[in-house]
């Protein structure tokens, strides 16, 4: 039994949809191993940098080793407190412990006092490099995701089918005076 020109389109339609999304994880991955961290895309979700750094700005976080990290630097890590997700701050003060082990001290760039705790290099995932005001909104609010990749799976789904519709309905028809 053959398969009908529907059924066809609609595998390609899947195959399609399935191809975009399998494209934009290898691309994250591919990220994660390029900027060598774990965390290489983070929207900003607090106005806590700013006015450096806005809320709603995704963020490209790059790893690097905790020597090549200066006063001043904006760093992505995980503070010591419990229930607390992924902070990004600048390093304000650094020091070097007894066994070796370089620390940092972070603030906020519109806060007013230095953060409470040390950094630690193992809880930092690296450095901000470039930021992309707005676009961390739509990581921000799941919804919105939703919202956004549903639209697109209609278009990609039904925009052909619409299209050829709409060439039928554009033939002129003449009328002959009598």
């Amino acid at each position: 039994m053959k398969p009908t020109h529907k059924k066809r389109k609609r595998t390609k339609d899947i195959l399609f949809v399935v191809a975009v999304i399998l494209s934009v994880l290898f691309f994250y991955i591919g990220l994660r191993f390029f900027l060598a961290t774990d965390t290489p895309l983070i929207a900003l979700s607090t106005g806590s940098m700013s006015p450096t750094l806005e809320a709603g700005d995704l963020l490209i976080v790059k790893g690097v080793k905790p020597e090549e990290i200066k006063v001043g630097d904006i760093i992505v890590f995980n503070p010591p407190e419990e229930g607390v997700g992924r902070t990004i701050h600048r390093v304000n003060g650094t020091q070097r412990l007894a066994n070796g082990t370089l620390t940092f001290k972070t603030k906020g760039d519109a806060n007013s006092d230095v953060d409470p705790y040390t950094v630690y290099p193992e809880n930092i995932h690296g450095q901000v490099i470039y930021r992309v005001p707005y676009i961390g909104y739509i990581f921000l609010d799941p919804l919105i995701l939703i919202i956004i990749i549903t639209i697109i799976v209609i278009l990609i789904i039904i925009w052909p089918e619409q299209k050829g519709r709409f060439r039928h309905k554009h033939k002129t028809h003449t009328l002959k005076a009598g």
